[in-house]
């Protein structure tokens, strides 16, 4: 069961915690309820590191990511709805195999 989205909310709301940072998310956690707890808690910083590591579908399938190029930019786009000024970095992966 996704968490991310409720451990962020409840996180931010710690007192002393000024600041949350959500990197390397699972893919199966990229999803509307954890944008939109990043987008509500003030505490958690409008960035999110997202690796992509392959445009290729043919390479991501080889590499078992179990996503598509596609799908990372869907994610990536129900992302930018919740947060407009989302700061996003990657990781790619040059030469695999």
């Amino acid at each position: 069961r996704p968490l991310c989205g409720q451990l962020l909310a409840e996180g931010g709301q710690v007192p002393g915690i000024r600041r949350v940072r959500f990197t390397r998310p699972p893919p199966k956690e990229m999803r509307a309820d954890t944008f939109a707890a990043m987008a509500g808690t003030s505490a958690v910083c409008e960035h999110l590191h997202y690796p992509l590591q392959s445009g290729s579908d043919r390479v991501l399938a080889a590499m078992h990511r179990g996503y598509t190029g596609a799908r990372y930019l869907e994610r990536l786009a129900e992302a930018r709805r919740h947060i407009a000024d989302l700061a996003v970095s990657t990781d790619i992966i040059v030469g695999f195999p």
